[in-house]
């Protein structure tokens, strides 16, 4: 119950716009109830692929707009945190899965279409977090490795393009903005 749920002051929940959509279970007897279309997130809990039985949460993560290349739509992307628990009840190194699917993915290209030839593709997602941080835990989503794509033209055609996505550190009531930094070096 959402409603009546406080989630806690130092969570993930807590510091980025994530709406809950549905919860998972994963059973190992019906291979066709694992999620389809996530990519792997690297993060401080590992990055392991999904596993086969499990439980979990799916949440949608706004980003906002890309602009007029995208027609103003809201890009709005799935977040999915899978936990295998372990045989003997223990949490030592329990199997965790975490992976971001992004609208119009498709095969094993990491990207997704801004216009029908134009396509933002990136090489890898990591989720860091940053405890150290006076205001409170922060958490970064870092995009490594961005190119526009034109057919096979990139854009930048060589150097190395990042984008960090973060949300607010000190968010208290609300937390339905995210905050975002690219950089790129030759």
């Amino acid at each position: 119950d959402l409603a009546r749920s406080k989630a806690r002051p130092h969570s993930l929940y807590s510091k980025f716009p994530l709406k809950l959509t549905n919860f998972v279970y994963l059973d190992p007897a019906q291979p066709d109830s694992k999620p389809q279309g996530y990519l792997t997130v690297k993060t401080p809990l590992g990055s392991g692929s999904m596993p086969d039985s499990g439980f979990g949460f799916n949440f949608e993560f706004n980003l906002g707009s890309l602009g007029a290349l995208s027609g103003s739509a809201q890009f709005v992307v799935n977040l999915l945190i899978i936990w295998e628990p372990n045989q003997d009840g223990s949490q030592e190194k329990a199997t965790t899965f975490v992976g971001l699917r992004l609208p119009g993915i498709g095969g094993d290209v990491l990207g997704f279409p801004l216009q029908s030839v134009l396509k933002l593709s990136f090489k890898t997602v990591e989720l860091l977090v940053d405890s150290t941080s006076t205001s409170g835990t922060a958490y970064l989503l870092k995009i490594k490795k961005v190119a526009l794509k034109f057919f096979v033209l990139s854009f930048p055609p060589s150097g190395q393009t990042e984008i960090v996505i973060f949300g607010n550190p000190d968010a208290t009531d609300s937390n339905d903005a995210v905050g975002w930094y690219a950089a790129y070096a030759k």
